[in-house]
């Protein structure tokens, strides 16, 4: 090692500088590294209470219900045509259409006059042909007029009472009323308009009760039976907050050939909140569970062909091997390793290990 000329050293010889430079040197080498290590335990320390935020659930054995969601569409149970059964100049209309009826309603009546004097020229013509049948039968009676007299005056008096009734009962047909409750979807005739006996005034949609088509696949049909409820709410945002409970009330024999579909209808009574038309969702339970415990899909870590959960032991990360029985939607049904009432990880566990400090965020 050689020296700066202008550096003047203690009066020692050369291997006695030698020496302390070295030792100076091995201290060096020595202190510095445990000094980094004092520094790395203290930093070890410091990650070792340091907490991992998670979410929890409270396990609760229960029943767990596989459901599987068929789209459909709202139908009218039943539209009714309303047709006029006389002829006539359409006086006024009662409803328009979207407006609702109850049985007995009237939708339409028509100008009534000439019916009216029809009624009462035919009621004169009835009186006229009765007083003259009566007097008819007196007479031969005793014997004062023939036979044909009397079947004259007989036929008469039956086809004036004829024309009568006829008259009477086109009078009453000038006022149309509803013949169910529901909804006008079709008004055709406006006030003024002259309409023949059979024109279809109005239609009329019957929405006490609807009827839902379902295309059940092969697999799924299997679960389903005549009477099996269903829930049913609309495929909108907020349809969950509808739910309408229907009934099966028919299952087609054979799947469709283009399909391979099965035909499932669902009918539905008071469903305020659908109306025709409307595309809805339908939940079908397949099977139901009792007694078990499900848990989130995505709470389980596998590792080494084993499942494992964390749960929350009063801070700490508790790692438990589980097993695991078949998939109900997005749930996993657990067999054994969790009971109730267990703290069960949900969320933050992909970041912990078993003994690691933990704190439950809401």
């Amino acid at each position: 090692m050689k020296l700066p000329n202008n550096i003047k050293l203690p009066n020692l010889s050369r291997n006695k500088i030698i020496i302390i430079v070295l030792v100076i040197i091995l201290l060096i080498v020595v202190l510095i590294p445990k000094s980094r290590d004092k520094d790395v335990d203290s930093l070890s320390t410091q990650d070792d209470t340091r907490s991992t935020d998670i979410k929890v659930e409270i396990v609760d054995r229960g029943i767990v219900k596989e459901v599987n969601i068929v789209p459909g569409v709202a139908e009218a149970w039943e539209t009714v045509p309303v047709a006029i059964e006389t002829n006539g100049l359409v006086n006024k209309t009662y409803v328009d259409e979207g407006d609702t009826v109850k049985v007995g309603d009237i939708i339409l009546m028509l100008d009534t006059e000439e019916l009216k004097a029809n009624l009462v020229s035919s009621s004169v013509q009835l009186k006229s042909s009765k007083t003259d049948f009566d007097r008819a039968k007196n007479l031969f009676a005793g014997n004062a007029v023939s036979q044909k007299a009397y079947d004259d005056a007989y036929n008469a008096f039956k086809i004036a009472e004829a024309s009568y009734r006829v008259a009477k009962e086109q009078e009453s047909k000038s006022i149309l009323k509803s013949p169910v409750s529901g909804v006008v979807d079709i008004m055709n005739p406006k006030a003024g308009e002259f309409i023949n006996a059979g024109y279809i005034v109005a239609n009329i949609v019957v929405l006490d009760k609807l009827k839902i088509y379902l295309d059940v696949s092969e697999q799924d049909i299997q679960f389903l039976k005549i009477g099996d409820n269903v829930s049913v709410y609309p495929a909108d945002g907020t349809g969950r907050d509808n739910i309408v409970t229907g009934q099966i009330n028919y299952i087609s024999v054979s799947a469709d050939p283009q399909t391979l579909t099965y035909k499932v209808r669902v009918d539905l009574k008071n469903a305020q909140t659908i109306r025709p038309g409307r595309i809805v969702r339908a939940e079908i339970t397949q099977r139901i569970l009792h007694d078990s415990i499900a848990v989130n899909f995505y709470s389980i870590v596998s590792r080494n062909g084993k499942n494992y959960v964390f749960l929350n032991d009063n801070g700490k990360a508790v790692e438990r091997e589980i097993v695991l029985g078949p998939m109900i939607n997005d749930k996993a049904i657990v067999l054994s390793g969790l009971n109730d009432n267990d703290e069960l990880v949900v969320s933050g566990q992909q970041f912990l290990s078993d003994g690691s400090n933990v704190k439950v965020v809401k």
